[in-house]
């Protein structure tokens, strides 16, 4: 995975991959998590999150994380790729 590496890469190892939470009787997983600074980094590319369906879930997902004082940072393909140093910022603010 692309965000991954990039974080490795750039010293960013503080992260819990998969990361649960559970809301309403079902557990969402989230990409990654920095426990300590209460972010959670959702990747999200159009493979698999373009469905209607999906649309749906994935608004749901979104919405756990406040509920237990996290913010979320959502991690699309081009901030990935091509802002890199976007995406590292979001995740350190």
């Amino acid at each position: 995975m692309k965000a991954r590496r990039l974080f490795v890469a750039n010293g960013v190892t503080n992260f819990v991959r998969e990361f649960p939470r559970k809301w309403n009787g079902t557990t969402y997983r989230y990409d990654f998590a920095f426990p300590t600074t209460r972010t959670i980094v959702e990747t999200n590319g159009r493979r698999w999150h373009d469905d209607p369906l999906d649309y749906e879930h994935d608004n749901e997902k979104w919405s756990v994380p406040g509920r237990y004082g996290y913010r979320i940072v959502l991690a699309t393909w081009a901030k990935v790729t091509e802002r890199p140093g976007e995406l590292l910022r979001d995740v350190a603010a």
